[in-house]
């Protein structure tokens, strides 16, 4: 009986210890800051496509969302619009350049849009990078094409107004 017990225990602890190493729930995500992608480009004639450079080394697994939505002042996004969501299916390195095709955001060709790029929940999102293409400015997030300029970026370091165009 007492063997039974202790081979019962052993693959138990086995069972546990193989599911901990191959668990995706286990896997590591970086945390960004401010500036840790820049956006290179954008296009947003169909097919919308944008780019980014990676600033610093990112774990597989690491998870940035994008949007369209603009932000607001008062603090949140303005609804109605989509979010893409890149998660990193192996480890990155600075310097790497990442291209997404995204059939999630409908940006602007003929009014201009913003690309705001963030980590955690769009409730309180901690801003990377933005890339505005509806003017030389931010405003307020009046109308789809709007936003104000991200919690947390800084206008030409860390998020870029560069006028309206719609591809660039």
């Amino acid at each position: 009986m007492k063997t039974l017990l202790s081979t019962s225990l052993f693959c138990k602890t086995i069972v546990c210890i193989l599911f901990l190493i191959f668990s995706k729930s286990n896997q590591a995500q970086t945390t960004l800051s401010p500036g840790d992608i820049a956006f290179v480009r954008f296009q947003s004639d169909n097919p919308d496509e944008f780019s980014f450079v990676i600033l610093k080394d990112i774990q597989a697994g690491t998870v940035i969302n994008f949007t369209d939505n603009g932000w607001k002042s008062s603090g949140s996004f303005r609804s109605n619009e989509q979010t893409e969501t890149w998660t990193a299916n192996t480890d990155y390195t600075c310097g790497d350049e990442i291209i997404i095709s995204t059939t999630s955001l409908a940006l602007s060709a003929s009014n201009g849009d913003q690309i705001l790029a963030y980590q955690g929940a769009s409730t309180s999102p901690s801003f990377i990078a933005a890339i505005n293409f509806n003017g030389s400015t931010w405003t307020e997030a009046t109308n789809a094409q709007t936003s104000a300029l991200p919690t947390g970026l800084t206008e030409g370091l860390t998020a870029v107004a560069v006028g309206n165009t719609d591809n660039g």
